[in-house]
């Protein structure tokens, strides 16, 4: 009967997990198999956020906790613009995504051959124009884009902000399919606590974007 009054709702105002297993359980906490709740390990990947994409200009992630993490991944899944032939782009906020900033992005970026690359660029690329090297983003069935891109050094205060993707796209508006690599970074020793994905035009039209931090030792 207990079972039930905990998993009917936490009738006292409690959550309703707060019977199950020993010490104090919160939002940045699991459930161990010998009952005990605990912290992710240093160098654990902890789930943050996921958006499930559709019919958006952008998408923005706001939940850091740069005292827990000070590296962060994001994984992208099957994304996929509503215009074709796009390229796909990504920039920072250090006031929790009310603005971002638009000028001291520097990235580079290869695929067979060396993308020219930026210094001071108004936002970092992660998917580039065809005639660059590597190409943009097709929207048509199958098609999307798919990777991963890590933001090191978030909540330092003494460093530039680094990046270093891969990305790899299901086709391009011709149906080739191709992958990059590439790193940048923000210009900046302010901490940063919101990133914003957005495309060279249109709206996404559907996919996945998940946000994880690296557990600090």
């Amino acid at each position: 009967m207990r079972a039930l009054g905990i998993l009917g709702g936490g009738m006292g105002g409690a959550p309703p997990f707060a019977g199950l297993g020993q010490g104090q359980p919160n939002a940045t906490k699991f459930l161990r198999g010998d009952g005990q709740w605990a912290s992710p390990s240093a160098g654990a990947l902890v789930p943050l956020q996921t958006q499930i994409i559709a019919n958006v200009a952008s998408v923005d992630f706001t939940t850091f906790n740069n005292a827990d993490y000070n590296s962060y991944l994001f994984a992208l899944e099957d994304v996929l613009p509503a215009t074709n032939d796009v390229m796909l782009y990504m920039r920072l906020s250090s006031n929790g995504g009310a603005s971002y900033y638009s000028a001291g992005y520097s990235w580079d970026a290869i695929k067979n051959s060396t993308e020219g690359g930026s210094t001071n660029d108004s936002q970092i690329v992660l998917a580039y124009d065809r005639g660059a090297s590597l190409q943009a983003i097709g929207n048509a069935a199958g098609r999307g884009i798919s990777g991963t891109v890590w933001l090191h050094g978030a909540g330092d205060t003494a460093y530039v902000k680094s990046l270093a993707n891969l990305i790899w796209s299901g086709a391009d508006a011709s149906g080739m399919a191709g992958f990059g690599t590439g790193s940048g970074f923000l210009a900046t020793a302010t901490a940063i606590n919101a990133v914003r994905f957005f495309l060279e035009s249109g709206n996404f039209s559907s996919g996945t974007i998940s946000m994880y931090g690296l557990k600090k030792a």
